[in-house]
């Protein structure tokens, strides 16, 4: 009777979770189909409209790819890790996903560095990002999640489950720090680097163009008005970016950090924590396009061309 008392009070806690997991499987699902669409739009975008083709939309597509194949993989790895309990599939399957996952933070690093090199060094920056150099940084972001994900199949066949369990923690640190904390740091620093660059070019365009106003009140300021613009445009594009990378980070690095430190978890929240984890992942993945789309100046003119064409001949039609 004890026993079965228990076992009775124990499922309203056993059905509470099942819903909550359910519902962030739907979550998950929902913010992949996001990410699929809104990715899928900008890859097209870029790669149809001439007039989008330059070196920093190049690096905006290699992070929309990324996140692309984040939101393509995420639902069959939600639902085969799941009926999988053989130890070698599961960190194959993971790496595979990590991988992508990992891949987008690369590249956003990169968009981070193109934004702050075009932000200080606006003279210098189209001969420090030219056409041969923009290729090896996309390379980059790309070859070396690859071959750190890469790492752990020459120990998870090895027959020691001892020595398995030491080169994962090694290998849960290593991606702590390189892959999820030293990313965080980098960007947050590169943005408010921009965001004080910014500022200070901000004060200094005000300050000619209140001056030249002065002793030339018939002058076009629309040339200053614009550099402002696009400034402020740039600053405000990353630093929204970065801080939506660093909130959805958060719990992975807290989950890989409890995993480093050995804390132990209920059985019964261990599954549903993992599915938080992934649904912050999916939807930092997806809400990147959108930002490009609403506040990057280039991509948002050609968006409303876009829509507007299509109301047109909807119209016509």
């Amino acid at each position: 009777m004890q026993w079965a008392s228990k076992r009775v009070a124990t499922l309203p806690l056993l059905n509470k979770a099942f819903n909550m997991t359910s519902w962030i499987f739907v979550l998950t699902c929902i913010l992949s189909g996001l990410g699929l669409v809104g990715n899928g739009f900008v890859i097209y975008l870029i790669a149809v409209k001439k007039r989008l083709h330059s070196s920093t939309n190049a690096f905006i597509v290699s992070l929309a790819v990324a996140d692309f194949c984040v939101g393509f993989v995420t639902l069959p790895f939600t639902c085969v890790r799941k009926n999988i309990s053989a130890y070698h599939s599961l960190r194959i399957l993971a790496s595979s996903h990590y991988f992508f996952l990992y891949s987008s933070a690369c590249n956003l690093c990169v968009v981070t560095a193109d934004r702050l090199i075009a932000v200080a060094l606006p003279l210098r920056y189209v001969t420090l990002m030219t056409w041969r150099r923009v290729p090896r940084f996309i390379f980059s972001a790309w070859a070396l999640p690859f071959f750190v994900c890469l790492l752990p199949v020459t120990w998870i066949f090895s027959s020691s489950q001892e020595t398995s369990n030491i080169c994962d923690k090694f290998f849960v640190a290593l991606l702590l720090t390189f892959f999820e904390f030293l990313p965080c740091v980098v960007m947050v620093v590169a943005t408010w680097r921009v965001l004080c660059i910014s500022r200070r070019h901000t004060r200094r365009t005000m300050a000619i163009q209140s001056q030249l106003h002065f002793n030339h009140p018939m002058l076009n300021f629309d040339a200053l008005r614009q550099h402002r613009k696009r400034s402020m445009s740039s600053a405000k594009l990353i630093s929204i970016v970065v801080g939506l990378f660093v909130f959805c980070y958060v719990a992975e690095m807290t989950s890989s950090l409890l995993h480093l430190l050995n804390v132990s978890k209920e059985s019964g929240s261990s599954y549903i924590s993992d599915d938080v984890r992934f649904l912050f992942l999916v939807a930092n993945s997806a809400v990147n396009p959108f930002v490009y789309a609403f506040l990057k100046s280039d991509i948002q003119r050609e968006f409303k061309r876009f829509l507007c064409r299509n109301r047109c001949q909807l119209s016509l039609g």
